[in-house]
């Protein structure tokens, strides 16, 4: 990926986020596609957000969670688990 002088590098606490969240598609058996649909984001939004590219919002977070009825610390790894 080219950096230009706007963006930053992903977090590795954005990827782990990230990795929460598809983690709990897949345990919920739901798409992107599904999870855009259902939080009024569209899918190439959610799909940046999935890779971990771009940060999830808290708000964005927030409506993933109620979308898959989870509470949104699930999403949130512990600080020393991701350094």
């Amino acid at each position: 990926m080219r950096l230009g002088t706007h963006m930053r590098p992903p977090s590795s606490y954005s990827q782990a986020v990230a990795a929460e969240v598809r983690a709990e598609l897949a345990r919920k058996g739901r798409s992107r596609q599904w999870l855009a649909d259902a939080i009024g984001m569209p899918l190439s939004t959610l799909n940046t957000r999935c890779r971990g590219t771009e940060p999830f919002r808290i708000t964005e977070l927030a409506a993933v969670s109620e979308a898959l009825s989870v509470d949104v610390r699930d999403f949130l790894p512990a600080l020393d688990a991701v350094a």
